[in-house]
């Protein structure tokens, strides 16, 4: 150990490492950077167990280098177990945004607020418009929900179902919240 270094010199690097740490855990919206902002945490808590093992009597000599042994396996499952959440988040939403799991919401499927709903462009809303005209035209609707006006500045589409005589009415797959059911009889 380099002379003139004392217990408070490593208090403080804790102190800076617990603080960098907090802040970037508090105000990233990034789940990796949280993530590293606890990893810092944890960090900072192994200086300052080392250094009291460090700078304490002969009796506990040993006992921070275990803490931190300890810190170090609990902060490798935690950056497993969190970069296994990160990813489901990032399967469902193609974002791992903090912010955007607060979109998720469990209920009626036909409640505007259920699902985020399909991320398209114009063309597409304009394309699935189309097509649940000609079914309005060519099909039975059994459910065909109305854009509510605060809905009405985006590229949103509503659910819609229709029974269909059969599948031949479909000359491509459309992909949408729109269902098509044909009915089975024998």
């Amino acid at each position: 150990m380099p002379a003139g270094l004392t217990l408070n010199h490593f208090l403080v690097l804790g102190l800076i490492l617990f603080l960098l740490g907090s802040f970037c855990a508090l105000t990233r919206r990034n789940a990796i950077g949280i993530l590293l902002g606890i990893e810092l945490i944890l960090n900072a808590a192994n200086v300052n167990y080392v250094a009291f093992a460090f700078f304490g009597g002969s009796g506990a000599k040993y006992d921070g280098q275990v803490f931190a042994i300890f810190v170090i396996m609990l902060a490798a499952a935690e950056a497993v177990i969190g970069l296994a959440i990160v990813l489901a988040i990032y399967q469902d939403l193609r974002t791992i945004d903090v912010g955007a799991t607060e979109t998720l919401i469990v209920g009626d499927p036909m409640a505007y607020a259920t699902d985020v709903g399909p991320v398209i462009d114009e063309t597409a809303r304009n394309d699935l418009e189309a097509h649940k005209a000609r079914m309005r035209s060519e099909a039975v609707t059994l459910v065909d929900l109305g854009m509510r006006s605060a809905c009405g500045y985006g590229t949103y589409v509503t659910p819609a179902v229709f029974e269909i005589g059969s599948l031949a009415q479909l000359p491509r797959e459309v992909f949408g919240p729109i269902l098509h059911v044909v009915r089975f009889s024998q």
